[in-house]
């Protein structure tokens, strides 16, 4: 009977235990930062690229999956990150390669580089691959719940211009109730 007992309590036991995973819940989420680039007039003619930076400040909080699992998340899962075209001022403006586009918080970043020239035309998209562990970087600053940085830093083939882009990161999360 003792064991009888002991069998029936182990099965309890491990039927918990199995189903606190059981009520892990996953959300699609994604994350936007408009970065709206001003790229003044050179100072000095030159027949290089006109220099530009911005960054945006993204706060997790304000997503209202997020808000509502806070301490709960567990776990982030980055799917996609791109950059998009939403409006330029004048036609004809490219990036010039080696731009670059940045998720950072504190000491931890992830970088994507333009490998050749990309035209800055409305709706052309500029993807950020998972280069290496770009996407567990990402994921492990928005794990914080801290507000990070988006940001862009390069050269075009005028000055005088804005262009506004949409980067969005698109993760899934999940939450757990139990924690």
């Amino acid at each position: 009977m003792k064991s009888l007992v002991r069998v029936f309590l182990l099965t309890v036991l491990a039927t918990g235990i199995a189903s606190c995973s059981l009520l892990d819940v996953e959300k699609d989420v994604e994350f936007a930062a408009t970065l709206n680039i001003n790229v003044e007039d050179p100072v000095v003619k030159s027949t290089g690229g006109v220099g530009f930076a911005v960054a945006e400040l993204v706060d997790p909080s304000t997503n209202d999956v997020v808000d509502e699992y806070g301490d709960l998340i567990e776990n982030y899962d980055v799917s996609e990150i791109v950059a998009v075209v939403r409006s330029v001022s004048e036609a004809g403006v490219v990036f010039l390669a080696g731009s670059t586009f940045s998720i950072y918080q504190g000491n931890k970043s992830a970088t994507w580089s333009m490998g050749t020239d990309y035209p800055a035309e409305v709706a052309n998209i500029f993807e950020m691959t998972d280069l290496g562990d770009a996407y567990g970087v990402v994921a492990d600053i928005l794990l914080t719940g801290d507000p990070f940085y988006v940001a862009a830093v390069g050269e075009t083939n005028v000055g005088n211009v804005s262009i506004s882009m949409e980067v969005t990161i698109k993760s899934r999360l999940t939450a757990n109730p139990l924690n």
